[in-house]
């Protein structure tokens, strides 16, 4: 459990709310093409900045004042998290139901991709042998695929009653 509520903490959504929050966006060094295409609340560069900033921390104040640091920062997005999201993402709930269920894995497939290549977007399903259980879509494929893990679990008979 500690494990997983560690994996949701130093996800990209997660730090970049916390840099939100912070501000941090506003003090980054952009070019001005960063900028007009709304780098400064681009959630991975958010979230990079974070991750920066807290080994700058590290660097000059040693662990123990990092500890406490991080610990202050996150310590609402843990308990936030805590309450909203189950400590499993759901592809890795997925497989395990469909496993336990079945004893076959979901396989996830890319539909369609569009955008430029710098910024594309991904439509995915998920497939468990040949049925569809669930599609999805985000700007990169991670995203996407848990998005159709998400439906697919939605539409999974009693899936909340495991």
């Amino acid at each position: 459990m500690l494990t997983a509520l560690r994996s949701a903490l130093v996800r990209a959504p997660t730090l970049g709310r916390v840099a939100r929050s912070l501000g941090l966006g506003d003090l980054l060094y952009l070019s001005r093409g960063e900028v007009e295409a709304g780098g400064r609340l681009r959630r991975r560069l958010l979230a990079q900045a974070l991750e920066a900033l807290v080994g700058a921390v590290y660097l000059d104040q040693g662990l123990d004042v990092t500890r406490h640091f991080v610990l202050r920062l996150l310590q609402p997005e843990a308990e936030r998290l805590e309450r909203e999201q189950p400590l499993t993402d759901a592809k890795s709930y997925l497989q395990q139901l469909t496993q336990a269920r079945t004893g076959s894995r979901p396989a996830y497939y890319v539909i369609s991709t569009t955008g430029p290549g710098h910024r594309p977007h991904f439509v995915v399903e998920v497939r468990l042998d040949d049925q569809v259980l669930g599609t999805g879509e985000g700007d990169k494929k991670q995203e996407a695929e848990q998005a159709a893990a998400r439906q697919a679990l939605q539409n999974w008979p009693s899936a909340n009653q495991t």
